[in-house]
């Protein structure tokens, strides 16, 4: 066996005899091209190294390509090799996570692949099981061959030893090449094992995930310009504002970190507060808990509100502004779309900055990206898209009839709700619209009361009301829940249907959360499905981000009044479902706004 070439071990798996090779020779060259023109064992992968994670900036160092039985590794010197196959190639082409790889090659080696012929493994494993994970070589251990994982234990052992990372590994080290070039063969058995029921039993799910997968491409690729001045000035009010709390926190009650389970802990112990613990015994202090806190012991309440504001102020500048300034490019950052990275219920999640994870109510945070010169951001928010959802799935008469009232009048569904809870007049700035509003969507996701009172921020005895009303206002709705959930406890292996017919599968002993995934896995397909009609309709190129239930653009200034009212009627739906998908557009001239 050759320096150049590999097989792997015989342990009794489908990746027995796996032939592994690095091209770095004309030899090597001509027989990877005598492989390509022959017949392979399974469909043709590809896959991508470099030395981060930055499709635009991080360095790509190698190429791969492979079928079931064969993987070639291509280091930078003979990456073309590679690339002439795959840019001739007149079949498919598989990847997993095919956005992340598509950019490598077109950014950084100029290779364009047409994406009618691409086929995407992680997409498939989503869809074939929402459970499981979805990083390559993990699936592949639990669905092809445990040995799937032995070349990345390997390679991890040499980075740690010679304290190597993604940029300096040596091309040549043979636990790296031999890692890059197992991956393809990974996802060739995974797309041959899954493709054949993913097409059978989800064809219309994949192929709007894939055509979305597309749409994610071209999103990253234009990214979002920040607004560093902007950034700089709210880095250093919010740290005056911090400097303040921890002043008191510091004076008053001892604590030196917000960070430290054991200051804050007892702190929150001299304030009456009787801490949650974590399995090692300290005080929990995460987010839910202090929420938690807050509406469970409002004597603490002045101390708790301190303690996660100069927690949210840190997160603020370290997790947000700051990260914002070290990760733009020329003032504009390329994030990372995962069009499945919420697979438990298909939606699509954003990296590297975590962009759907902004609060909407600090405005800096979105407010730091901005249009480019010339331009204006205009978004669609989908309207009240969960609540039509979980009244079109429950065909509970009531809830549609005023849910349609309300599209007809102009009334708030919230609004509407809160006055009949509590029989007076309620405006949007009257605290009883949020506490209904918040706890119709909990209720509406299955929560019992005392875990709606958390989530909307009040107490037992004043969600209760709104609770009761609220079920009481539509009960079928509350019998669809509890018949979702019995039939799911039932199953052998519980799963729910979304409206375009995917299976999301629920965890056992977790059953309720299906009344959420139906939900929002049947939102996620509507926001996907409707961004490609925008793209059908000419707008595509225009989108820069989808989170949530919300399409934002970056659209020329003299554009943006008919390109607003042009996507509202591409977006708006009246005949597919018995309740219209409605949106709501507006236009950001200077910022991203809430």
């Amino acid at each position: 066996m050759s320096l150049d070439t590999m097989t792997t071990p015989v342990r009794g798996g489908l990746l027995d005899g796996v032939e592994l090779h690095h091209v770095t020779s004309l030899d090597k060259l001509d027989e990877f091209r005598r492989w390509a023109s022959g017949r392979l064992n399974g469909p043709l992968s590809a896959d991508t190294e470099s030395a981060g994670l930055a499709f635009h900036r991080d360095r790509h160092r190698m190429t791969q390509l492979g079928d079931c039985s064969t993987g070639w590794a291509f280091p930078p010197a003979w990456m073309g090799g590679a690339h002439e196959v795959l840019s001739r190639w007149p079949g498919r082409i598989g990847f997993f996570n095919a956005p992340y790889d598509w950019l490598v090659l077109d950014n950084q080696s100029g290779l364009t692949l047409p994406w009618h012929k691409i086929d995407d493994g992680q997409i498939a494993c989503q869809l074939a099981d929402s459970a499981a994970i979805l990083k390559l070589k993990p699936r592949a251990a639990r669905d092809i061959d445990p040995s799937a994982m032995a070349g990345e234990r390997l390679l991890d052992e040499a980075k740690r030893k010679n304290r190597w990372d993604w940029a300096t590994v040596p091309d040549d080290l043979p636990e790296y090449w031999m890692y890059g070039a197992l991956d393809p063969v990974l996802n060739s058995h995974l797309l041959a094992k899954h493709m054949p029921v993913v097409r059978q039993q989800f064809g219309a799910s994949y192929d709007l995930e894939i055509a979305y997968a597309r749409l994610c491409a071209n999103m990253m690729n234009a990214g979002m310009m920040i607004d560093v001045p902007y950034i700089r000035f709210w880095i250093d009010q919010t740290q005056a504002w911090l400097n303040d709390a921890m002043a008191w926190l510091r004076g008053q009650w001892g604590v030196e970190s917000v960070s430290s389970n054991r200051s804050v802990g007892e702190a929150l112990q001299d304030a009456g507060v009787v801490p949650l613990r974590t399995p090692t015994g300290l005080a929990k202090i995460d987010k839910d808990t202090m929420a938690e806190y807050q509406v469970r012991y409002p004597e603490a309440a002045l101390l708790i509100s301190r303690l996660r504001f100069a927690r949210k102020s840190e997160d603020i500048i370290n997790r947000y502004l700051q990260k914002f300034l070290d990760m733009a490019v020329d003032d504009v950052i390329h994030y990372s779309i995962h069009s499945v990275g919420a697979q438990a219920t298909g939606r699509s999640s954003v990296t590297s900055p975590p962009m759907q994870t902004f609060d909407r109510d600090i405005p800096m945070i979105r407010g730091a990206f901005r249009p480019r010169p010339g331009h204006v951001f205009v978004s669609w928010d989908a309207a009240q898209i969960e609540i039509r959802l979980a009244a079109i799935f429950s065909g509970d008469q009531q809830l549609m009839a005023d849910i349609a009232r309300c599209d007809a009048t102009g009334e708030s569904f919230f609004v509407l709700n809160a006055e009949r809870i509590y029989k007076t007049k309620i405006a949007k700035d009257d605290p009883r619209y949020t506490h209904t509003k918040n706890t119709i969507y909990a209720v509406t996701y299955g929560s019992g009361p005392e875990t709606a009172a958390i989530t909307a921020g009040v107490s037992l005895a004043q969600l209760q009301p709104i609770y009761d009303g609220f079920k009481s206002a539509y009960p079928t709705l509350a019998r669809n829940s509890m018949q979702l959930i019995s039939k799911a406890k039932q199953a052998k292996r519980p799963y729910i249907r979304t409206l375009y017919g995917s299976h999301l599968m629920l965890d056992r002993g977790r059953e309720y959360a299906g009344v959420d995934y139906r939900i929002q896995g049947s939102a996620a397909q509507i926001l996907k499905q409707s961004a490609l009609h925008m793209d059908a309709a000419g707008l595509g190129h225009m989108l820069r981000l989808d989170i949530h239930d919300e399409h934002l653009s970056e659209v020329p200034i003299e554009q943006a009044e008919e390109v607003a009212r042009a996507g509202t009627e591409i977006l708006t739906d009246r005949t597919t479902f018995p309740l219209p998908i409605l949106w709501e557009a507006k236009i950001h001239r200077e910022r991203w706004q809430k």
